[in-house]
């Protein structure tokens, strides 16, 4: 096997469909002798091997960041650095979900999980598109196949922005941080749905949003409670981190304008 974590060699000798039995997990390191991985089961497997067959990545370079949903790989693609994001489909946190996938959610939920899951990251690939041509400061999205979501990685060197709670604050931040939500608003006509300190990433001196699963359209009728909520989780944070914040009525009444 070679020094990448997972290339196209690797997946030449695992994806046919002989090699890939009974959704087997493959557990993927440089080194063969060490078990590190669980993510890469077999529909994974192949939809991993159908973007680097299209040239959208040339190999994976480790674990970026992991959560209950999914784990946030370093892509390479001709030296470029990509963010992949691998949801996983046994994660049942999506069942929960349904508020956000109003008109899509009854229907998938009958065939089950593998369903839902596909639906969540092309809604997430189309909210963060919409986003990213409204020039919403956010990783943009490349594409997206199944549980994989493949976007620009905010970062330095291999290392990923620090989030928002765990770096040096100052008032600009929230200065800067108001208009986003008003742009993506009035101008992305999207709302975040679940903005807070843990999906915003603070890049040399610059705020990106990222996370748009959650995201909702204003056809959803409840986006004016998701908005407010966002706000409140905006303010919430920095006010506890002791800089002047306005209040949710002074901010929704500016919307307005």
């Amino acid at each position: 096997m070679s020094n990448s974590y997972l290339d196209k060699k690797f997946l030449d000798d695992y994806y046919p469909p002989k090699k890939i039995k009974n959704n087997k997990n493959y557990y993927l390191d440089g080194n063969e002798n060490k078990v590190i991985e669980e993510v890469f089961d077999k529909s994974t497997l192949m939809t991993l091997y159908n973007l680097i067959n299209h040239n959208v990545i040339d190999y994976l370079d480790g674990v970026v960041n992991s959560g209950k949903e999914a784990r946030i790989y370093l892509g390479v693609k001709d030296k470029q650095l990509l963010a992949v994001k691998i949801y996983l489909v046994s994660s049942s946190n999506f069942k929960a979900r349904s508020e956000y996938l109003i008109d899509n959610y009854n229907s998938a939920s009958k065939k089950g999980m593998k369903n839902i899951v596909p639906l969540w990251v092309r809604k997430e690939y189309h909210n963060m598109k919409i986003a990213y041509d409204n020039n919403i400061p956010i990783p943009k999205p490349i594409c997206f196949d199944k549980n994989v979501l493949v976007m620009n990685f905010i970062g330095e060197n291999g290392v990923g922005s620090p989030l928002l709670k765990n770096s040096l604050l100052s008032q600009k931040d929230y200065d800067a941080l108001l208009p986003m939500i008003t742009n993506l608003y009035k101008k992305a006509g999207l709302v975040h749905g679940d903005l807070s300190e843990y999906n915003i990433f603070k890049f040399k001196n610059k705020l990106f949003l990222f996370d748009f699963g959650s995201s909702v359209t204003l056809n959803n009728p409840k986006h004016v409670d998701f908005l407010k909520r966002d706000i409140n989780n905006v303010n919430k944070f920095f006010s506890r981190n002791g800089f002047k914040t306005k209040s949710l009525n002074e901010i929704l009444n500016g919307m307005k304008k």
